[in-house]
């Protein structure tokens, strides 16, 4: 027969089991990937191997079954909002990287507001790839005229900096704020 004691010491280590068993974080680690390593006195042990760095990008497709052609995408979302007067609501700019059979590569950004780049003034927007010197790149506006969408010119020099580059800083020139400088996190931008 079982004592007080010993029913106190039984109910603890039930309890013990039972937070363990919901303990979340229990549960994330049992899932992590590990590695064999030495502790301190050499012994063999697993340890845990850091996950890869998650990418922002978020790939699309867009086939034309008349054409047999396809569109592809890869957008990415700044990390902080533009500034914008009303009606429009701040919200952050979206960079894209887009290839069509029709005109090839595009990099443009889309806000929710106005851009007051024009190609046809020759017009720049300084950009910096991390810590990098700041550049200048052409813009222009889409061909239909919307101006919440402005277009980076020289795209095949901005994609091979923006594939070394962990973040992108851009300066836009948004309609009544004057330049914005919107920041996108890049890394892991997988495009052929």
């Amino acid at each position: 027969m079982i004592g007080g004691r010993g029913l106190r010491n039984i109910a603890v280590l039930v309890g013990a089991l039972a937070l363990v068993a919901c303990d979340p974080v229990a549960d994330d680690a049992a899932d992590m990937p590990s590695a064999t390593v030495a502790d301190e006195s050499g012994a063999m042990g697993e340890a845990e191997t850091p996950a890869a760095p998650r990418s922002n990008w978020t790939y699309d497709e867009d086939r034309d079954e008349m054409r047999g052609t396809s569109t592809r995408f890869a957008s990415v979302r700044s990390l902080n909002n533009v500034p914008v007067n009303w009606p429009y609501t701040a919200a952050p700019a979206t960079l894209h990287v887009r290839h069509r059979s029709t005109d090839g590569l595009n990099i443009f950004i889309t806000i929710d507001g106005q851009f007051t780049c024009r190609q046809y003034r020759d017009q720049t927007v300084a950009v910096k790839f991390d810590d990098g010197p700041i550049q200048q790149f052409r813009c222009g506006e889409a061909d239909g005229g919307g101006s919440d969408m402005l277009f980076i010119l020289a795209e095949t020099r901005f994609l091979n900096a923006m594939k070394e580059a962990e973040k992108v800083t851009i300066e836009l020139p948004v309609y009544e704020i004057g330049p914005t400088q919107m920041t996108f996190p890049v890394a892991g931008l997988e495009w052929e």
